[in-house]
């Protein structure tokens, strides 16, 4: 499915004129094997030229991961526990309860 952003009224565009989207960046993680990923993945999410909404970081029940990615991320990424069964789909539908963007 192609997404076609769409724009919203009173938000500040970027110096390429392109108006801001009303999307998430949802980024999974659940092991320590793969933090420094996670960290490159938020980085390439703030780079975006269409600034995100929010960027949402969901920790699969690895509760040391969790805390370790808040302290690395900063307050402009919500890292949360994925409140479901262990797994993508519990993540996903974290983030689908979580995530700011009206669906």
């Amino acid at each position: 499915m192609l997404f076609e952003p769409r724009e919203l009224s009173g938000h500040d565009e970027r110096s390429s004129g392109a108006a801001a989207a009303s999307l998430s960046i949802v980024i999974c993680a659940y092991t320590f094997d793969r933090f420094s990923e996670v960290i490159a993945a938020v980085a390439s999410a703030r780079r975006q030229d269409l600034t995100p909404l929010e960027i949402i970081v969901v920790v699969d029940h690895n509760p040391a991961l969790l805390e370790a990615l808040r302290d690395a991320l900063g307050d402009d990424v919500a890292v949360i526990c994925n409140g479901f069964d262990r797994g993508l789909s519990g993540a996903r539908n974290t983030e689908r309860n979580a995530g700011g963007v009206p669906r």
